[in-house]
């Protein structure tokens, strides 16, 4: 795990090396481990490598990149791991100098070339690949997108980075805001849902894509190219049965592959049955003495804590749990927030967040490395409450009202979902409820974006709406903040359920395996019998309580935001947001009592995450028109960097 940081110039720079300097300096904290450079001249361009290793696998100095392919054909740049690399050796016919699995990943590519070689392997990455031979550049990124590469080009000049900050920083640029990106967030709660970053000019290589640099040509440009897709019908029947043991035969192997480090392991455990599953294959795998590091979020507040069931969970595996109180002033954690955002390069979407921040502060200072986590598992199995809103849709679309009424009926008696549906925030689902009669709250700048259509669209399938969240909606966003509030920390995450043969099988898998008989998640509980104890496999979705993000807008946040919300913020100067709209929403979201309403609390932090966002990266952007009343430079009320 680590960052990669590149630049390409059209004649020999003599500030190359600067540059790269500069832009690992802005992303250190993801390779602390060790730094180095390369800068050569390849076809006429100037081309310059840059890593910052985090050692996981072989942490000896051989592991050091840029890395070299034995014969010096091709020079590698990589972030993430290869965890099936010691199969992938067996084939190799080279003998191996190092024990990384990024030497495996560059001779296999020399042996059997780079598209079959990302067929095979089973991981999380993003590499930069120099062809010395035939001039080109391919810039990968992993099937799901789990590890970030962002790249702009710029002229006769291409910069990528692991950050959008290692850009920034590279260019020495102002850049302009993207109004689609902005618009997304604020409107619809949505990031990452394409390749544009908030910065325009700057964008992400989409997961499961290769981009193509040939040095060959006069100018410089890229061409992408999709090497994998997820499949949304199944290639053959499949019994239930049949599915629960491939389920759970595939993530048994899936955690153990994720386990092969030669750092200490750790495993975020939250008590519901995506963590505790990980929790429980760790436990069966770790050797004799091997100590497993178990980090849990809690609240002293009943409400918002599941120690009970973390507890039982922790029993079960016998071992110790180190609990992270999250009962933080969300006033006082104003500088955290600041720390959070530069780190995300991205508003924040949730106070969530600062928790996972402070969960991955505490699993460095416990020794961890790596941990597992169990993210993904809610868009691959219907999860989320959306997910049997969306399955009753279709079962009414396609006029099975027997089995609507059927599926309506045992969740109702089961008591799952349907006592935590909350209006304010599916009505972004339902663009028939006459939300979008509410003044726009996006300001003029934003007024010729396109909005989402985040239902379930008219002849979309319940797993082409999965699909949509894995790749655009939902897994995105959070695989952005789960990265960079990890590597904040130095910390590797590794994410079992986002496995590409469990995408594979669970996204087109029949609906009725995952919400059945009144439960989510249906053929994962069954596949988890023996493994985890039963009041966690069958534990009922807490019924709805107070969010304690909505009472801290409603209450302690609220002199702050009065202040911010009526001054001359930046997201006004901009033009983002209509000032007079976001007054009278703050003022209803704050005349009803905390949990009701029509105000979604989300539609508070948005604009709020928003300024804080534009404060902190503030010197990098185009600053407002110049008819609007101040600089950027003199709105930083918050003390923004």
């Amino acid at each position: 795990m680590c960052g990669i940081t590149g630049y390409v110039s059209a004649s020999s720079h003599p500030a190359t090396e600067q540059t790269l300097a500069r832009m690992e300096a802005v992303q250190i904290h993801r390779g602390p481990d060790a730094q180095s450079v390369i800068v050569e001249t390849v076809m006429g361009w100037t081309v310059g490598f840059g890593h910052q290793r985090l050692a996981v696998i072989d942490l000896t100095d051989a592991g050091t990149q840029p890395m070299s392919s034995a014969s010096g054909r091709f020079l590698l740049v990589f972030n993430g791991e290869i965890y099936n690399y010691l199969e992938l050796a067996e084939s190799l016919s080279v003998t191996l100098r190092t024990n990384t699995d990024t030497e495996v990943l560059l001779e296999h590519i020399e042996q059997y070339g780079l598209i079959e070689t990302l067929y095979k392997c089973n991981g999380m990455w993003a590499f930069a690949l120099l062809d010395r031979e035939t001039g080109e550049i391919h810039l990968c990124r992993d099937r799901l997108g789990i590890k970030p590469l962002y790249y702009r080009i710029e002229g006769s000049t291409l910069y990528f980075s692991s950050e959008v900050k290692g850009i920034l920083e590279g260019s020495q640029a102002r850049f302009a805001l993207d109004s689609q990106s902005i618009f997304n967030y604020v409107n619809h709660s949505v990031q990452d849902a394409s390749e544009a970053t908030f910065f325009q000019g700057i964008q992400s290589v989409p997961s499961a894509h290769m981009g193509s640099i040939d040095l060959a040509d006069a100018q410089l440009g890229i061409e992408l190219k999709q090497y994998w897709a997820t499949p949304t019908s199944p290639k053959g029947e499949q019994s239930f049965s049949q599915s629960v043991l491939k389920l759970r035969n595939d993530f048994i192997d899936a955690v153990k592959l994720r386990m092969r480090s030669d750092v200490p392991l750790g495993v975020t455990l939250s008590g519901g049955i995506d963590s505790s599953s990980i929790a429980a294959v760790m436990n069966a795998n770790m050797s004799p003495g091997q100590p497993l590091g178990v980090l849990s979020a809690v609240s002293s507040e009943p409400r918002f804590d599941e120690s009970t069931y973390i507890n039982a969970m922790a029993q079960a595996i016998d071992y110790p749990v180190s609990k992270v109180e999250l009962d933080f002033d969300p006033v006082e954690s104003m500088p955290t927030m600041r720390e959070a955002t530069w780190h995300n390069d991205a508003p924040l979407g949730t106070f969530s967040n600062l928790a996972y921040l402070f969960l991955m502060r505490r699993a460095k200072q416990m020794g961890l490395t790596v941990v597992l986590s169990g993210q993904g598992a809610d868009e691959l199995l219907c999860g989320y409450k959306k997910y049997l809103g969306f399955h009753l849709q279709s079962l009414l679309r396609s006029r099975q009202y027997g089995s609507a009424l059927k599926l309506f009926l045992q969740f109702a008696r089961n008591g799952t979902v349907l006592a935590q549906v909350n209006f304010r925030e599916a009505k972004r689902y339902l663009p028939w409820t006459g939300s979008r009669r509410k003044k726009p709250l996006h300001g003029q700048a934003l007024n010729d974006c396109q909005p989402l259509s985040l239902g379930l669209l008219t002849g979309q399938t319940v797993s082409e709406r999965q699909l949509s969240d894995t790749q655009q909606y939902s897994v995105p966003y959070l695989l952005h903040y789960e990265d960079r509030m990890s590597m904040a920390c130095s910390v590797e995450v590794r994410l079992p359920f986002l496995d590409y043969r469990l995408v594979e099988q669970l996204i087109p898998m029949p609906t009725a395996y995952k919400l059945s008989q009144g439960w989510t998640k249906f053929v994962l509980r069954e596949a988890m019998k023996g493994l985890i104890p039963d009041v966690i496999a069958w534990r009922k979705d807490k019924l709805g309580f107070i969010n304690p993000e909505e009472k801290w807008l409603h209450d302690e946040m609220k002199p702050t935001l009065d202040k911010l919300f009526s001054g001359d913020a930046l997201m006004y100067q901009y033009q983002l947001i209509e000032k007079s709209v976001l007054l009278e929403r703050y003022h209803q979201f704050c005349n009803a009592p905390v949990g009701k309403g029509q105000v979604w609390y989300r539609e508070i932090f948005a604009p709020f995450a928003l300024e804080v966002w534009l404060q902190t990266f503030s010197q990098y952007l185009v600053q407002p028109e110049s008819d609007l009343s101040c600089s950027v430079q003199s709105s930083t009320t918050m003390g923004v960097r």
